[in-house]
């Protein structure tokens, strides 16, 4: 609850909107969850209010929730905002509700969100658990009256990350060994692919270098992405210019045929004047002809 004390002045107020997503790394396959929320800094009406029961399908749960609340935060002495709280607990039931827990909580200073015009979202690992479940919200604030003069405190990178790669560097020493297990393989899933793609990648050049490509002929990759799209893998030509290309292309390759022959039969002549050679010199030298 704000201080009377505190001028109106140091006590801005703001519009807050929350969004509520989605519950993703749910260890159980079976049950709802619901998630309850309330802002420690305010005990009006709006200021609490819950999620809809989601079904948990494929260990994540999604909901399109949206609610609004007002809420004065104050501003220090130091001139930055101070730290107003919005807490979730997520709930899960089971056997239809006769078995109800809580999965974990998650606190957030709605601080570091003032001052940024557009919506955030950010993705949060939940606290005071023993799983890595990770719920994703969207906050939005805007102010309405106060002081504007004021400033917002450094995002804390303790439980918000953008994807599983933030998550094994932010969160390593931190790791229950559940949560490590998951954080390891999915880093080495994520090298594999990369290391799939590297070699993928190597392979198209590498065929692609060597493809030699005849009239109306793609390039590999180009002829793939043809055939997939219902096409037949070549290139459109004008029957007109195919026919003159091909009556050039038949000239080529005829061409290289008669060079391929003349380098052949040049081949099989210099050998012979090799050897005629070599048993010429032989036959001179008077020894080399002598039987024993």
């Amino acid at each position: 609850m704000s201080n009377p004390f505190i001028p109106k002045s140091r006590r801005p107020k703001f519009r807050l909107e929350i969004k509520i997503h989605e519950l993703t790394n749910i260890p159980l396959v079976s049950g709802t969850v619901h998630v309850r929320w309330h802002l420690s800094s305010s005990t009006a009406g709006d200021s609490r209010g819950r999620t809809s029961r989601a079904p948990i399908k494929d260990h994540k749960c999604s909901w399109d929730y949206h609610r609004e609340a007002v809420i004065r935060m104050v501003v220090g002495k130091d001139g930055i905002l101070q730290e107003s709280g919005l807490v979730c607990e997520v709930v899960q039931e089971l056997n239809g509700g006769r078995d109800v827990f809580t999965i974990g909580v998650l606190h957030i200073n709605l601080a570091e969100y003032c001052g940024v015009k557009r919506e955030e979202t950010r993705r949060h690992l939940l606290q005071k658990s023993k799983v890595n479940s990770i719920l994703k919200i969207t906050l939005k604030t805007h102010q309405i009256s106060g002081d504007t003069t004021y400033r917002t405190p450094a995002t804390k990178k303790s439980s918000v990350f953008s994807d599983i790669t933030g998550l094994v560097s932010e969160h390593k020493d931190h790791f229950s060994p559940m949560t490590e297990e998951f954080s390891n393989r999915a880093q080495r899933l994520l090298e594999d692919r990369q290391e799939g793609l590297s070699t993928q990648d190597m392979y198209r050049s590498t065929l692609a270098a060597r493809w030699q490509s005849m009239t109306g002929e793609l390039d590999p990759q180009a002829a793939i992405e043809d055939i997939f799209q219902g096409g037949n893998g070549w290139r459109e030509v004008e029957p007109e210019k195919r026919e003159r290309l091909s009556k050039e292309e038949r000239e080529l390759r005829a061409q290289q045929n008669r060079w391929e022959e003349e380098e052949m039969e040049y081949g099989g002549k210099s050998w012979v004047l090799k050897n005629f050679a070599q048993e010429t010199v032989l036959e001179g030298d008077g020894k080399a002809g002598e039987v024993t």
